[in-house]
C-alpha cells in the first residue's frame, strides 16, 4: 500500500532483561490517513478481533491501530481487563486519551473490534455485525459520514448489521460504560462506535487479512491469533 508506520510494542519474552508487562501495541501511520483509530482492546479474547481490525485498519486507511496486550481475564482480581471502568489508569486508556487530544478539534472516530459469544439466556444476534456508538444511533441515517465509512466496510463486504437498539437480540452490546468512552466529554468532534462480528463473519475477515503488512506486523509483534 506504500504506507510506513510506527510500531510501538514491549520486545518479546526473553529478548531483553526487563519483565514484559503485556501494556499492549500501538501501529502509527506515518503518513496520509484517515482519521480512525481502531482498537481491539481483547485480541486474545475476543476470536479473530485482531484480524478484523487489521482489516479495517487497512481498508479504511486508518491512523492509528491500538491492540491490548494482557488478556481480560490474566489477573483474579480483574485488574487486567482494560474495559473495566475501574481500571481507567493502564497504558492502552493514556495512548487512546492522547491521540484524541492531539488532534485538537478536528473530526476522529474510535472503532473497536470486539466478538460476540455464547449467550444462554439471550438470543444471538440475527445480523453478522452488532453495531453501538456512543450517540446512540440505531438506523443508518443517524451516523456521521465517518460512521457511514465504517457499516460501508461492512457492506462491501457482503455482511449484515443491526444496531444495539434496546432489543433482547442486541441486549448488553453497548458503547457506553467501557473506560475509553469516559473521556469522550472532554473532547470535540469525536465519537466512539464499537462493533461485535459473528462466528459467521470472522471468516471474511481471516481470509482477507493472511499475509498482509498488518498481518505480518502482528507476528513480528508476537502477537499470536485464534481461529476457531
Amino acid at each position: 500500500s506504500g504506507s510506513t508506520y510506527l510500531i510501538l510494542a514491549e520486545p518479546a519474552e526473553g529478548t531483553t532483561q526487563s519483565k514484559r508487562r503485556y501494556w499492549g501495541s500501538y501501529i502509527l501511520r506515518t503518513g496520509i490517513s484517515h482519521p480512525f483509530m481502531i482498537q481491539a482492546p481483547r485480541p486474545s479474547f475476543d476470536i479473530n478481533a485482531l484480524e478484523t481490525a487489521a482489516s479495517m485498519f487497512d481498508a479504511l486507511n486508518a491512523r492509528v491501530l491500538m491492540l491490548g496486550g494482557a488478556s481480560p481475564m490474566a489477573n483474579q482480581d480483574g485488574s487486567a481487563d482494560i474495559l473495566d471502568v475501574n481500571n481507567k489508569a493502564n497504558l492502552f486508556n493514556a495512548a487512546s486519551q492522547a491521540l484524541l487530544k492531539a488532534s485538537g478539534n478536528t473530526s476522529l472516530v474510535i472503532v473497536q473490534s470486539r466478538a460476540t459469544g455464547t449467550r444462554r439466556d439471550l438470543p444471538m444476534p440475527s445480523a453478522d455485525i452488532v453495531i453501538a456508538t456512543d450517540r446512540g444511533a440505531h438506523r443508518d441515517d443517524q451516523l456521521t459520514p465517518l460512521g457511514k465509512q465504517v457499516t460501508d466496510f461492512f457492506t462491501r463486504r457482503g455482511l449484515s448489521y443491526v444496531f444495539s437498539d434496546g432489543s433482547l437480540e442486541t441486549a448488553g452490546y453497548e458503547a457506553g460504560g467501557i473506560a475509553q468512552s469516559f473521556y469522550l466529554n472532554a473532547t470535540q468532534n469525536k465519537e466512539l462506535l464499537v462493533f461485535w462480528s459473528s462466528p459467521l463473519a470472522r471468516p471474511v475477515f481471516l481470509n482477507q487479512t493472511e499475509s498482509t503488512p498488518q498481518q505480518a506486523q502482528a507476528t513480528a509483534l508476537g502477537l499470536t491469533t485464534v481461529k476457531e
